[in-house]
Parts: C-alpha cells; sequence; structure tokens
C-alpha cells in the first residue's frame, strides 16, 4: 500500500501548500501543445464510462499513439481518451460530461505522485486557491488509489510482455487485459 494515514496527512498537507481549486475552465481537457492534453486510461475506466454514458469503446478511447518495437513488433501500451481535434471528445461547453466517471489522471489533476511523494503539480489556473484540509485528504486519497492501481496495471503488462514472442500480428496493444492485436 503506498499512502498510509501518515502518508496521506503528509500529501494532503503538501496539497494544501500549493492550493488548488478547479477552475472549470477546460484547458487541462485541450491541448495547448499537441498531444499535451492526451488522456491514458485503463480497461476498468472504459468499462465505467461505457456504463455511464451507453457508448462503445472504439467511441470512448483509441490505441495509446506511442508506440515501441519488442521482438520485432510494434508495441503500444494502453488506451487514450479519443479526441475531436485538439480537446478531450467529453469536454462539452467547457465542462466534463462524464465527470462522474472521469479517468483517475483526470480526478487527481494537476498533482501526481512521484513514489510516495507529492510531485510539483503541472501548471494550472487552479493552484494557489485555497483548499479545505477535507478536500485536500480527498484529493490525496484519489492520488493514493491511481498510483496503486498503476501500479496493478504495470504488473499485469509486464506479465504480457513476457508473451509478446508468441502472439501473432505485427501491431500490439497491451494492457491489464491482455494483448490485442490491432491495426495501423
Amino acid at each position: 500500500m503506498i499512502g498510509n494515514e501518515t502518508g496521506i496527512h503528509a500529501i494532503a498537507s503538501r496539497i494544501q501548500k500549493h492550493g488548488f481549486i478547479c477552475r472549470k475552465c477546460g484547458k487541462c481537457c485541450s491541448d495547448t501543445e499537441e498531444g499535451d492534453a492526451l488522456v491514458m486510461v485503463f480497461p476498468d475506466e472504459i468499462h465505467a464510462i461505457m456504463n455511464y454514458t451507453g457508448l462503445a469503446w472504439d467511441d470512448i478511447a483509441q490505441p495509446f499513439p506511442e508506440v515501441i518495437t519488442i521482438n520485432e513488433k510494434e508495441v503500444t501500451f494502453e488506451w487514450a481518451l479519443i479526441r475531436e481535434g485538439s480537446r478531450c471528445r467529453f469536454l462539452s461547453d467547457g465542462v466534463c460530461s462524464i465527470y462522474q466517471v472521469r479517468p483517475s489522471i483526470c480526478r487527481t489533476y494537476p498533482f501526481m505522485l512521484e513514489g510516495h511523494n507529492l510531485a510539483d503539480p503541472s501548471f494550472c489556473n487552479g493552484i494557489g486557491y485555497p483548499i479545505s484540509e477535507e478536500d485536500a485528504l480527498l484529493l490525496a486519497a484519489d492520488l493514493i488509489h491511481r498510483a496503486e492501481a498503476e501500479q496493478q496495471e504495470e504488473e499485469k503488462i509486464s506479465s504480457y510482455v513476457r508473451q509478446i514472442q508468441k502472439t501473432p500480428g505485427r501491431r500490439l496493444l497491451i494492457d491489464g487485459e491482455g494483448i490485442t492485436s490491432i491495426h495501423g
């Protein structure tokens, strides 16, 4: 477990020192530079969005665009929310239309953990505004949950990477649910 009572309070305290309130500007959901607002999502997050919206997988996510070569096969890891132009397709009139089931990376933005410590936040117009202790604790808990989920996903992916040689197809996508041959 990444956080304990001491850890969550330390993270929340650092969040309070930075300060944060979402200004609902939508800038985090739109590119200022190409690809900077690309949202990586895990299969369980895609399933949650599917259940919430009634949309099909292919209407929500696409293979993450970064590709590496392993054993002469092009491999991408995980999925990215589909974009419409330079913005997330779920940004509607400046508001997230899937806010209740938004991915953990969105839920914890502009913060992330590096190991057990809070990294300096990404640029965001909401940094510097007072945040309550209760909201800071909730955000810290979300960060800890995100880090644990990322660790679990990474462990699953590592087990699948060892199977690449036996998997048919030239281009593969690997996520926590397995290996998929994709076109491209």
